[in-house]
C-alpha cells in the first residue's frame, strides 16, 4: 500500500492555465507558465536562468488553486526549471493530491472506455419511445464517419443517409448514467458509440445542450448522452446570501448552483423585481472552514419565477481565489 502511495505522489500531470511568479534576492519578479506539476514540485517554462540548488520564491495561480511556496531548483535546461516545493502546507499538498487523483481517475476511465470490447447481446424489446416521432434528424448538421477516415471519403459515403447519421431525441432513458460529451464553442463534437465504437462528428442544436437526451447509432443501439457546453465545473450547493436589485432593494437568497463564472439562486420572493440583462449585487457565504463572504456584481442571464441565473462581473482577485478553493473537487 505504501509503495502505491509513493508512486502516486511522484506522478506529474499537465497544467493548463497555471502560472507562477518567480523571484529571489538577486532578481525581480518574473512571470512563467507551469507545464506540469506534482504534489511536491513543478516544471516552469521560463528563459530566466537560475542555478541548480538555488532557492526561489514562487506564487502559483490557477483556476483550481493558488498558493505561495519556497522552491529549490533541482534541474535547469533550455526550456525552463524543475523546482521542488519546500515549505507548502499540508492543506495545499492535500489539495494538489486531490487534483492529481481526479486527473488520473478521468484518464483511467477514458482508457477503459477505449479498451472496452462490445459484448454480443441478446435481442431486446424496442425502447418505450418512438424515434421516428421524437428524433432530431438532419444530414446537413449530423455527419457520421470513423475518426480515422479522411473527410473527402466521408463526404462520399454520406450519400447513404440511413447508414451515416446519428439520431438524437429528447425522450428520456431509464438509465441514470449518461455518456458525457463536451461541446466546442460552435456546438461541434464527436460522439463515440459505446457499443460499436463508431465515431459520429456532429453539430448539436442548442435545445439539446446540458440536458440528458438519447442518441441512436446506425448499428441499432441507443444510449443516453449529455452534451455539456459549460466552460467551468458547476457544483450543487445550498449557500445563504443576499442580493440588491437595480433599484437598491435588498432581498434574501439561497445559492443552489455555483461555478467559477456564475451562479444560480432562489430568491426569497416568489416574483422578484429582476429582469434578464440587469446588473445586480450579490453577497453569499461559503460553507468552508474560513466562512468567507463572496461579494460580486452579477449580470442576470435568466429569470424563471424565483429561480435566477447570473454571471459574475468584476469579482476581485481575493474572492476569485477563495471561490476557486471552494470549488475544488
Amino acid at each position: 500500500m505504501k509503495t502505491n502511495k509513493a508512486r502516486r505522489l511522484s506522478v506529474r500531470v499537465p497544467a493548463i492555465g497555471w502560472e507562477a511568479y518567480i523571484s529571489n534576492e538577486r532578481s525581480k519578479i518574473i512571470r512563467a507558465k507551469i507545464s506540469n506539476f506534482s504534489a511536491d514540485g513543478a516544471y516552469l517554462i521560463t528563459k530566466e536562468q537560475y542555478e541548480p540548488e538555488s532557492r526561489v520564491r514562487l506564487s502559483i495561480e490557477s483556476p483550481l488553486i493558488s498558493f505561495s511556496v519556497t522552491g529549490l531548483v533541482v534541474r535547469r535546461d533550455s526550456y525552463g526549471l524543475g523546482v521542488r516545493f519546500l515549505d507548502h502546507s499540508e492543506s495545499t499538498r492535500s489539495s494538489l493530491l486531490s487534483i492529481i487523483s481526479k486527473f488520473l481517475a478521468e484518464k483511467k476511465a477514458q482508457r477503459l472506455l477505449a479498451e472496452e470490447v462490445p459484448l454480443r447481446r441478446e435481442k431486446k424489446e424496442k425502447d418505450n419511445f418512438n424515434f421516428e416521432q421524437e428524433c432530431f434528424y438532419s444530414s446537413s448538421l449530423l455527419t457520421t464517419a470513423p475518426c480515422s477516415e479522411d473527410y473527402s471519403l466521408v463526404e462520399k459515403k454520406s450519400s447513404n443517409k440511413r447508414e451515416c447519421s446519428l439520431m438524437i431525441c429528447s425522450a428520456q432513458s431509464e438509465s441514470k448514467e449518461s455518456l458525457k460529451v463536451y461541446l466546442s464553442d460552435s456546438g461541434k463534437t464527436t460522439v463515440k458509440c459505446p457499443f460499436c465504437k463508431k465515431c459520429h462528428h456532429t453539430t448539436v442544436p442548442k435545445h439539446f445542450h446540458n440536458k440528458p437526451v438519447l442518441g441512436k447509432c446506425n448499428c441499432g443501439e441507443s444510449f443516453p448522452v449529455l452534451f455539456d457546453s459549460r466552460k467551468y465545473y458547476r457544483k450543487e450547493v445550498r449557500l445563504p446570501g443576499e442580493y440588491w436589485n437595480t433599484f437598491g432593494q435588498k432581498d434574501l437568497m439561497t445559492v443552489t448552483t455555483l461555478s467559477f463564472s456564475g451562479a444560480g439562486f432562489e430568491s426569497a420572493q416568489r416574483n422578484p423585481s429582476i429582469n434578464s440583462g440587469e446588473t445586480i449585487q450579490l453577497n453569499f457565504l461559503l460553507q468552508n472552514r474560513d466562512k468567507i463572504w463572496i461579494k460580486s456584481q452579477a449580470l442576470v442571464r435568466r429569470v424563471n419565477g424565483n429561480q435566477i441565473g447570473v454571471d459574475f462581473m468584476g469579482m476581485d482577485e481575493h474572492h476569485q481565489k477563495c471561490l476557486g478553493f471552494y470549488l475544488m473537487p
